[in-house]
């Protein structure tokens, strides 16, 4: 089966939830794939802790989880007990990976998994604010000089890439740069090409970025460079420790790690945060080095 990323779908698994989820649910338990149908296992052991199995299982909260059984979403408690019967077309979750216990079915339902009951409404005050800084330059002076707001000079530059909380990526003189939030340089290196992708939560860069220089990428984290590799990272934001982020090749995705190692598997697709991947017909959720434990099968 080919996995389409932009719908997030492969065979009956929502990926978008499950990675989302999988962040921040009971670590366990675990969803395990046995003889065609997702039994619900101690992370440990592997002893089933539900005799029933189901179509689709998601992780486990505090007191419930998302199943989907027969075409039907539902929810159940650790005992297997449905609170919620599988009669539902549609589900989400809600945006930010940590309020993914909050489900909506069929567009109206609001299920918290942590508390093992429906929500009467969605507490959106509880969305993480974006983070602000009054210290970024924001223009030139007509000499070519950056401001920030209060009209003080930092730094001459040509035109600013991307932001993150502490740092500003900038091209000088044609060249690129990373300030510092004060103006200053975090590296008196220049470089010819930059690559960085945006947090969900601040719609900032991720504080790990790369910077490439004669066909090395130089990572950077908080500031700080922690590995220079010939390995092109396509996306930051992973989830794994001390993983860097995602590089493609020979047209598979893997696992870049701060100590210049790459995952042990490869796969056809890995989720932003790093935590699913998906091979063949295969869904994994990946471990600390990257290797997988098999989820979920897909008969063709």
């Amino acid at each position: 089966m080919t996995f389409n990323a932009h719908s997030q779908h492969f065979g009956e698994v929502n990926i978008a939830i499950l990675s989302a989820q999988l962040a921040h649910s009971d670590q366990a338990v675990f969803p395990m794939w046995k003889n065609g149908k997702m039994y619900y296992v101690d992370s440990t052991t592997n002893k089933t802790l539900i005799a029933q199995g189901f179509d689709v299982a998601y992780p486990f909260f505090k007191k419930a989880a998302l199943v989907k059984e027969k075409g039907k979403f539902a929810v159940i408690d650790k005992k297997g007990t449905f609170l919620l019967p599988p009669q539902y077309d549609e589900v989400d979750v809600a945006p930010f990976d940590h309020e993914s216990h909050l489900v909506i079915l069929n567009r109206d339902m609001i299920f918290d998994l942590n508390k093992g009951q429906q929500a009467s409404y969605y507490l959106r005050d509880e969305e993480p604010e974006m983070i602000e800084s009054n210290q970024f330059p924001v223009g030139n002076d007509s000499n070519g000089l950056s401001k920030d707001i209060h009209g003080a000079d930092l730094v001459a530059y040509d035109s600013i890439l991307t932001r993150g909380a502490d740092f500003t990526i900038a091209k000088i003189h044609g060249k690129i740069s990373v300030l510092g939030n004060q103006g200053n340089t975090i590296t008196n290196e220049y470089f010819e090409d930059a690559i960085f992708s945006f947090s969900m939560y601040t719609g900032l860069a991720h504080p790990t970025f790369g910077l490439k220089q004669n066909g090395v990428w130089s990572y950077f984290k908080n500031g700080k460079i922690i590995l220079k590799s010939r390995h092109h990272c396509i996306s930051f934001g992973t989830l794994l420790p001390n993983s860097i982020g995602i590089i493609m090749k020979r047209n598979m995705h893997w696992i870049l790690f701060e100590d210049g190692k790459i995952s042990k598997k490869s796969y056809d697709f890995i989720s932003e945060n790093g935590l699913v991947g998906i091979r063949k017909n295969n869904v994994y959720v990946l471990k600390s080095d990257g290797s997988g434990q098999r989820y979920y099968h897909h008969k063709q």
